[in-house]
């Protein structure tokens, strides 16, 4: 009997389904996670806080594209201006005023001693010297008995307004020459400041309402001709109608005696 053996080949297919991928759909799915809570987070940032503020924030990195898409940049724009209108319209109401009433309170030749402008800080009354009517001793900041009224009348009209004041010195070209540091034109301009300060105060206005007292010395002439003129020797009294200038001028005293 012959044997025979049978040699038996087994062959296996291979499985066609997904092959194993791994980890990496995790990493993917916690990027994806994480930049949606980084999204939801910045949008309730942006949903928080104040438009004016988000269109200041928008208008400092690109000023024209922001204001075209919010519209909230102009309208603070047009809000500021319609604030310096007003703040304008009440210096001109407030300068018409003082001056009806300084000219019927001031009679004669002092009346020519008296200027009253107005300009963004607020209502200004100039007080020069004239020809007639000196304001001081010569070279000095001993006020005369004309003057004395001058500044009364001024304080019975500005008494009760409800804004600070600021007192500006000033000299005419080299009144005294600059002979050392406590006798010059800076110093003589300060002291006439300060002594005009005082009398306005004996006559009735507060101490605390002064937010400053300058001096500019010989370098803002009145008549910027006539550096020498005796109209450039004037103290300027400022009713600060504005609240940006109140801050500037606050508490500015020169400290002289």
């Amino acid at each position: 009997m012959e044997n025979t053996n049978n040699i038996i080949i087994k062959k296996y297919k291979k499985h066609k389904g997904h092959a194993h991928h791994g980890g990496g759909w995790k990493v993917a799915y916690a990027d994806f996670v994480t930049a949606m809570m980084v999204l939801f987070l910045l949008l309730w940032i942006i949903n928080s806080i104040e438009p004016v503020k988000l269109a200041q924030m928008g208008n400092y990195f690109s000023p024209t594209v922001f204001k075209e898409v919010s519209g909230i940049a102009e309208e603070s724009e047009k809000s500021k201006k319609d604030v310096d209108k007003e703040e304008e319209e009440e210096r001109q109401s407030l300068q018409v005023k003082i001056i009806k009433k300084l000219g019927r309170a001031i009679k004669g030749d002092a009346n020519k001693n008296i200027d009253i402008t107005n300009d963004e800080n607020g209502v200004t009354v100039i007080i020069k010297s004239t020809e007639n009517l000196p304001l001081f001793t010569s070279r000095s900041s001993v006020i005369n008995k004309d003057t004395k009224d001058i500044i009364y009348n001024i304080a019975k009209t500005i008494k009760d307004l409800p804004y600070y004041l600021s007192v500006t010195g000033h000299t005419s070209g080299k009144e005294l020459g600059r002979v050392d540091r406590n006798n010059d034109d800076w110093s003589l301009a300060g002291r006439r400041a300060t002594v005009i300060m005082r009398e306005l105060v004996k006559d009735g206005i507060d101490e605390d309402r002064f937010a400053s007292i300058v001096s500019k010395g010989d370098f803002h002439p009145h008549n910027i001709h006539f550096p020498s003129s005796i109209t450039n020797r004037r103290v300027e009294i400022t009713i600060l109608t504005s609240s940006n200038s109140v801050s500037k001028h606050k508490k500015n005293y020169i400290g002289l005696n």
